[in-house]
C-alpha cells in the first residue's frame, strides 16, 4: 500500500510540474519524458561566491537591472583591481588630478579609483565641481597602489582625529613601499606629519614647511614651481606642476601603456 501511495504521489508531482511548464510556454514534446529523466531530483545548492568586504567593492543597488551573474563577475573583477585612493579636502584643487583620474579609470583596466574625505558629504572644488566621496579617512583600504593627496584650501583646518587617521595611512603607505604622492597643500600635509624628513621633496613654500614642528628636512627641499620631485616611492609637487605630477604618478605605477603616457607632458 505504501509503495502504491508513493507511486501515485510521484505521478501527481510529475503531472503538476508538466502543467506548470506548459503554462510557461514550453512545448509538450520537450517535456514528454521529464519525469522519467529527472526522477524528481532535488535541485543542487547554488555555489557561494567568496566572502567579500563591503569596503573592497562598490555594491550595486537592488534596483540595478544588471543580471545577477554579471554583477557577480563585476564584483570579483573589482576585488582583483588595484586600489587608487585620491584624498580630497573641501575646496579641493580640481585641476591637480584632472589627468590622473581619467587615465586610471578610463584608459586602463587595472585600477579601482576612489575618493576619500573626512566624511561622505559632497565636497566642492575651487572650480565649483561637486564630488561625493566614496570613503572616509577611516575606510581607506589597507593596501593601495597609490595614495594621492590633492591640494585645497581646507587642509590646515583638519581636526586632530582626522589628521591622525590620515597620517597613519600615509606612514603605512610609505613604509610598505607603495606610492605616496602629495601636491600643493597635500604635500604640506606630508611635511607637517614628518613624512618628508628622509626624502628629497618640493612644494609651494619651504617656510610653510619650516613652521611645522614635525618637519626637519629643509636641506632636501628643492625649490621648483613647475617640476615634480620623486624620491623612491614618494612624489611631491607644487600647485603649478599638476601635469608633471600626473605624469610622474602614472610612470611610477609602471603599467600604464606608453601610448597613453605619450599624450602627457614629460615629468
Amino acid at each position: 500500500m505504501a509503495a502504491l501511495l508513493k507511486e501515485n504521489k510521484t505521478q501527481a508531482d510529475i503531472a503538476a510540474r508538466r502543467a506548470t511548464l506548459l503554462e510557461e510556454g514550453i512545448a509538450a514534446g520537450d517535456i514528454a519524458d521529464w519525469g522519467q529523466r529527472t526522477k524528481l531530483r532535488r535541485p543542487r545548492p547554488r555555489r557561494q561566491l567568496p566572502h567579500l568586504r563591503a569596503s573592497d567593492v562598490t555594491l550595486l543597488t537592488k534596483t540595478d537591472a544588471t543580471p545577477p551573474i554579471i554583477r557577480a563577475f563585476q564584483t570579483i573583477k573589482a576585488c582583483a583591481m588595484k586600489n587608487i585612493t585620491i584624498v580630497i579636502p573641501d575646496h579641493f584643487a580640481d585641476w591637480e588630478f584632472s589627468l590622473i583620474a581619467p587615465v586610471l579609470h578610463s584608459y586602463t583596466t587595472n585600477y579601482h579609483v576612489r575618493y576619500a574625505a573626512t566624511d561622505l558629504d559632497h565636497k566642492t572644488s575651487m572650480g565649483a565641481l561637486r564630488v561625493i566621496p566614496d570613503l572616509t579617512f577611516a575606510d581607506i583600504p589597507v593596501e593601495n597602489a597609490a595614495l594621492i593627496l590633492i591640494g585645497g584650501q581646507d587642509w590646515r583646518k583638519l581636526n586632530p582625529a582626522d589628521r591622525a587617521t590620515l597620517a597613519a595611512h600615509c606612514h603605512k603607505q610609505k613604509t610598505d613601499g607603495n606610492l605616496l604622492a602629495g601636491i600643493c597643500d597635500g604635500a604640506w600635509f606630508l611635511a607637517a606629519n614628518g613624512l618628508l624628513n628622509d626624502r628629497r621633496h618640493t612644494g609651494n613654500d619651504l617656510e610653510a614647511y619650516r613652521a611645522e614642528a614635525a618637519y626637519h628636512n629643509a636641506a632636501q627641499y628643492q625649490e621648483s614651481q613647475r617640476e615634480v620631485v620623486r624620491d623612491a616611492n614618494l612624489i611631491t609637487a607644487s600647485a603649478m606642476a599638476a601635469p608633471a605630477f600626473s605624469r610622474a604618478i602614472l610612470e611610477a605605477l609602471g603599467d600604464i601603456p606608453a601610448e597613453v603616457l605619450a599624450y602627457l607632458p614629460a615629468a
